[in-house]
């Protein structure tokens, strides 16, 4: 989508009058379902949808007026319920509208890409009663199952979770229920509240030997002694860890496609710049200091870094003679 001029302002009344000097033909135009949310107080103009608990943030063009030259010129954020959750940093008003259609598509704010296998599997559910997928699991619903469920085979564990008003009740007593992959699946916790099975993934993650060590990050022990290791992704495939003590946070690059991607701390504050996402992914291929996705959602560097291999897949296929 290439931005087109507002420069009659009627798109955007509130930046009009919040940042006067804010040159309105370099606004993209407002989405659809969006409305000018701009404040004086803020750093920029942005745009809201409460329907899809979206804020977009479209910082200055020229790089110099920006509160920080290498700062991205549009943040996506979330609003409402994960208020201030930052979903995407660009340069390009492409990938907005993009992340802003994929939402819309799926009838946000039900929408949920730390749980993308459900829509799929349990097409009746209601994704909006799903808990926010636990740090180590990942999304492991199937058609054969009644329900949506979770994996960690970090901490051998699997979450099942039923809606409020549902007939799978007979199959599982509680609306939440965690089983250990081990021990002939043992129930290790169940009820109505997500915070019993919260508390109960905390109490195996504080006795995990992960604590110690990680079977693929093999270099962040060392170049980040106080890191936890139990606060890792999964290593995407490719990707060998590269981290040093002097970046600032654990990092892995994958050599064959030209990126690099960085972990940051869990805890905002304890980042070299804050605020800023906790992942972000570059490319080699890229002006510096320009990453292909920045985000906290762990979904959004997996999702970027398939599209990367794709189109990385055509080219060496239309490099590849014909026999």
């Amino acid at each position: 989508m290439t931005i087109q001029s507002t420069s009659d302002g009627s798109a955007w009344p509130q930046c009009e009058v919040e940042f006067p000097k804010y040159p309105l033909e370099d606004l993209p135009p407002i989405p659809d379902g969006f409305i000018d949310a701009s404040r004086r107080y803020d750093a920029c103009p942005s745009c809201r949808s409460d329907q899809l608990q979206l804020q977009v943030h479209i910082d200055w063009a020229v790089r110099d007026r920006r509160q920080s030259p290498s700062a991205p010129r549009f943040v996506v954020t979330r609003v409402g319920k994960n208020n201030g959750f930052v979903d995407l940093e660009c340069e390009h008003w492409e990938q907005v509208a993009n992340l802003v259609d994929m939402y819309r598509r799926y009838e946000m704010p039900a929408v949920r890409f730390d749980w993308p296998m459900v829509t799929n599997a349990c097409p009746a559910f209601p994704l909006a009663e799903l808990p926010d997928m636990p740090f180590g699991f990942v999304d492991t619903s199937r058609q054969s199952s009644p329900v949506p469920s979770a994996t960690s085979q970090w901490f051998n564990l699997r979450l099942y979770v039923t809606a409020r008003d549902s007939g799978n009740r007979s199959y599982y007593a509680s609306r939440f229920e965690l089983f250990s992959t081990l021990n002939h699946r043992q129930l290790l916790a169940s009820g109505e509240q997500w915070s019993v099975i919260r508390d109960a993934i905390e109490e195996v993650r504080a006795t995990s030997p992960l604590r110690l060590a990680h079977p693929v990050w093999t270099s962040v022990a060392g170049a980040f002694p106080d890191f936890d290791l139990r606060d890792l992704p999964e290593m995407p495939l490719g990707f060998l860890d590269t981290s040093r003590p002097d970046e600032g946070c654990p990092s892995a690059t994958n050599k064959l496609m030209g990126l690099k991607l960085f972990v940051d701390w869990p805890e905002p504050r304890q980042r070299q710049e804050w605020p800023c996402p906790r992942f972000s992914l570059y490319r080699n291929d890229r002006p510096e200091g320009q990453p292909a996705a920045c985000s906290d959602c762990w979904s959004v560097i997996l999702s970027t870094i398939e599209v990367i291999r794709l189109e990385r897949s055509g080219r060496l296929a239309r490099r590849l003679p014909r026999r």
